[in-house]
């Protein structure tokens, strides 16, 4: 092995060299949410869940698109963990969980990583705040084309979210 070398003093450069922030955008209204302009040199994508509700039982997904959002071809599961154990899967968008309620307040993150080809893999982990449960989640989906968007929305689609907010951090 050898030496990791002697820090050097300077500054590290500003955040645009290593990634792009996002600026969150609120969840309290809609039953879609679109962030475009996603730069086709982003290899990996964090969305942050802060108190994200919506008015009914339908989980919180995410859809991917270039050009236009892409609801097919999704190979997505994910696991509601509240003392038992649900399941679901989707191949309308990588889930963000297994169900809920009108009012769960979800916190967390959902990671998406480029695994060449166009093509995309999910690890989610999100908790809610107002109750014992845990959500954790996990997919892949091919693009026919690289990746531009991103879209929040619901298992169900119509489902409107009332609180919280999400910001997508790329790199």
């Amino acid at each position: 092995g050898g030496a990791l070398g002697t820090p050097s003093s300077g500054s590290l450069g500003s955040c645009s060299n290593y990634g792009t922030i996002g600026t969150p955008t609120a969840t309290t209204s809609g039953a879609t949410i679109t962030i475009t302009g996603i730069p086709s040199t982003a290899k990996r994508i964090v969305i942050c869940f802060v108190g994200v509700s919506t008015t009914g039982s339908d989980s919180p997904m995410i859809q991917l698109g270039n050009g236009s959002i892409d609801a097919t071809g999704y190979l997505s599961a994910a696991s509601q963990i509240a003392g038992s154990v649900s399941t679901a899967n989707s191949t309308t968008g990588f889930l963000s969980g297994n169900g809920g309620s009108s009012g769960y307040v979800r916190n967390g993150v959902m990671i998406l990583e480029y695994a060449g080809s166009n093509t995309w893999v999910c690890s989610c982990s999100l908790g809610s705040s107002d109750s014992a449960i845990m959500y954790v989640s996990a997919g892949s989906k091919v693009l026919g084309g690289t990746l531009d968007r991103v879209r929040l929305t619901t298992t169900g689609g119509t489902d409107t979210f009332d609180a919280g907010s999400i910001t997508v951090n790329y790199f």
